[in-house]
């Protein structure tokens, strides 16, 4: 099949046909099931702790003291605050800005809500109508020390 194909008139029945014969050349057979040998394989199994994950434990005291220094002198609010079995996993609060305000929020990650076992603050900056209008990390809990993030 050289350049000169593309000279001849196909059909659509002729393209559609082509097209059947490439998919039927492609299916593959399916082996009867009865006959297939099952194989398993032993695998080993995971030793995890009877215990469960060893939480590091944050007091509210602690997050509002990096609250304190990334606010300064900045008056605050508390907005929401959450405990669960393991403590404290969520404390926001709402300090003005010129523009709207800024809502920090402290959060730990909870493993049985599928969410990153970590503690961290982050900002997020509302405009004079309550709209979001930006936001990142301020500061993170490491291997037992916070650091402020840019």
């Amino acid at each position: 099949m050289g350049l000169d194909s593309f000279n001849k008139n196909v059909s659509r029945r002729d393209v559609l046909r082509g097209a059947r014969d490439l998919a039927a050349a492609s299916i593959l057979p399916i082996p009867d099931t009865a006959t297939q040998l099952s194989v398993e394989i032993p695998v080993a199994p995971i030793a995890q702790s009877e215990t469960g994950p060893r939480l590091e434990s944050v007091t509210e005291e602690e997050v509002r003291a990096i609250f304190g220094i990334l606010l300064g002198s900045t008056p605050f609010a508390e907005t929401r605050k959450r405990n669960d079995a393991n403590g404290l996993h969520l404390l926001e609060v709402k300090a003005p800005q010129a523009d709207g305000y800024a809502e920090y929020s402290y959060r730990r990650g909870r493993t049985e809500k599928n969410e990153l076992l970590d503690w961290r603050v982050d900002v997020t900056f509302y405009n004079e109508t309550d709209m979001p209008v930006g936001g990142h990390s301020v500061a993170k809990k490491i291997e037992g020390r916070w650091s402020l993030t840019p």
